[in-house]
């Protein structure tokens, strides 16, 4: 499930985010918009831990879903990583980050 959420995640943040700035008038590459999505679409599980504390889970239960959230964080880099990859080398210029 932590891949499949986090996967989900990403494509929808970076196809809402590929729509948003094209709206505005700042259309950025999908694949910058996938970047920006793999980046925030892992769930934080200390803000998890946080909250399953308040909400006085049974401790099995609020293991388990700490573990799928720190899950999460490694789905999370191998998708940025795997992106990056996909991202074609000249396409990165200093303008670019500047708009960013």
């Amino acid at each position: 499930l932590a891949v499949v959420g986090t996967i989900l995640s990403t494509v929808v943040t970076g196809l809402l985010g590929y729509v948003l700035f094209a709206w505005v008038g700042l259309p950025l590459p999908f694949l910058y918009c996938l970047l920006f999505g793999g980046l925030i679409s892992p769930t934080d599980p200390i803000a998890v831990m946080g909250v399953l504390r308040q909400a006085r889970l049974p401790k099995a239960l609020e293991m388990k879903i700490v573990g799928e959230s720190l899950f999460n964080d490694g789905v999370g880099v191998v998708l940025f990583l795997v992106v990056l990859n996909l991202v074609p080398k000249e396409m990165v210029h200093v303008t670019d980050v500047l708009v960013l």
